[in-house]
Order: structure tokens, then sequence, then C-alpha cells
């Protein structure tokens, strides 16, 4: 039927999808999930480049490797379903930013994709980035730190396993450095270049989301006003994890829309 790229967010993991890849998986898609570097079990470097073209490239780098054993195979070669979550949704417009002609649609799941003018200028003094580090280790990456994030995140309170599967990854050694990295080199694509899109794009949000707003679904339709907006009732930030159903529901009914691309 088609294929299709999902990734995280910030903090997140192929665990973030694993109630969404199954189903799409048996619906007859070709679903790839990944841990972009320095996060879930991927490596950690305090040199990597985390700016979303960076990250574009990378992802098109694995996706035409896959691609390429596919026709090895005889399998028919068409273009990529897109989605991201968050952070991830920033890496999906990225990618489709880059290669258009190879994206059959953009799915923006509570997408952040707008910087927030923030200088990082003072991560790069020492001092600083020790302080920064010494505190992701041994104040913030702790269960009951990451059981308030996810309650903030879900609107509700998350189970013990969805507490490790956040905090298991981010317990891995090198993990603080990679997020000074994060710090100093994250950046989105210009908003103006968001325009140039004319890919199909499912915006798909949680109507309670406290960390990026349902109000960002206005911005994202005045620059690309082909997007089309679904919203989860009841849902916060991260709608594919808390109302699994409707989420799969949502993004199996686009995925269908498309499935001859």
């Amino acid at each position: 039927l088609g294929k299709i790229l999902l990734i995280h967010g910030l903090g997140g993991s192929t665990f973030s999808y694993e109630t969404n890849a199954p189903i799409l998986a048996q619906a007859g898609y070709l679903v790839i999930t990944i841990d972009l570097p320095g996060f879930g079990y991927s490596s950690r470097h305090i040199n990597q480049d985390h700016a979303q073209t960076t990250r574009a490239n990378q992802l098109w780098q694995l996706l035409d490797e896959i691609d390429q054993k596919a026709l090895y195979n005889g399998s028919q070669i068409n273009s990529w379903h897109i989605g991201g979550h968050s952070m991830g949704g920033g890496t999906a417009a990225a990618m489709a930013y880059a290669r258009q002609e190879d994206v059959s649609s953009i799915i923006l799941i509570d997408g952040a994709l707008f910087e927030n003018n923030r200088s990082t200028t003072f991560v790069t003094l020492p001092i600083i980035s020790r302080i920064i580090q010494v505190l992701l280790e041994h104040v913030l990456i702790k269960p009951e730190r990451i059981e308030s994030f996810l309650t903030s995140a879900y609107g509700q309170t998350p189970t013990e396993k969805q507490v490790l599967g956040y905090l298991t990854p981010l317990t891995l050694n090198g993990t603080a450095r990679s997020a000074l990295a994060l710090l100093k080199t994250a950046r989105n694509i210009p908003e103006e270049n968001l325009s140039d899109l004319e890919l199909p794009i499912l915006a798909l949000w949680g109507e309670d989301d406290a960390w990026v707003p349902l109000e960002n679904t206005i911005k994202i339709k005045d620059l690309m006003p082909q997007t089309q907006i679904a919203v989860i009732e009841g849902a916060g930030h991260v709608p594919m994890e808390t109302h699994a159903s409707e989420f799969n529901q949502i993004l199996l009914q686009w995925l269908k829309s498309y499935s001859s691309n």
C-alpha cells in the first residue's frame, strides 16, 4: 500500500510508536521507526549536529538504502509518507523540503516547527556546559522527574511501563553530553521555507496539548494552506500513545487517501 517513516519527538524513541507501528504494518504498510542520533538507543556524540537539515540528510540516506534493497528484491519503489511528532515534525518538514519528489505526504503530530528565538550562545561556555550536564545526570534523569514530564505531556498519569520506556534510554552513558550538543545545534528550517511545500499535509493534534498548543495549527495552515487538521478530543501532546485507537484510525484513513502515490 505504501511506506511510512515515523520520527519521535524530544526525549522519545521508537517506543513512542509501539502501539501504532504494528497496526499500520497489519494494514499492509511498510513502517519504519527510528531512534534519532542522541536519542533512544542510537549513538551519543558530543559533536553531533542536531540541525533538522542534517537529520533530514541522514534519514534520506537510510531510506535510500531501504529502497535499494527493496528494488533488489523486486519490490515496487514509491514515495514515502513522513510523520513526525513534536521535534520530529520539524525533521519531517526538513526531509520534505529537501526532496519533495520523494514524499507522498507529511504527517505533523503536534509538530514543533517554529523556533522559540532563545539564544544558545551561553551553552558554549565551559562552566555552563558542565552545570547543565550535572543537572541532567543527577537531577533531571530520574524516575520521578520523567513521570512528572510525562504527566504534563500526556495530560494523565503515565504507567510504570511508559515511565521506563522513556527513562531507560536516557540513562545510557553519554546522554547528558549529547543533550548539550542538542542545545547548541538544534535548528528548524526557516519558516519561509515551509511555504514552498506543496505536498499533502495532515496536522494531527491533541486538543489539550499544553506543550505545542493547538493554536500552532493556525500558523501552519497560514503557511501551508493545503494542510488538513484533525483534532483528538481530550488528548495532550502525545496522542499516538494516550489515544492510540483514535490516532490509528485517523492516520490509516489519511494514508488510504494517498495509497496509490
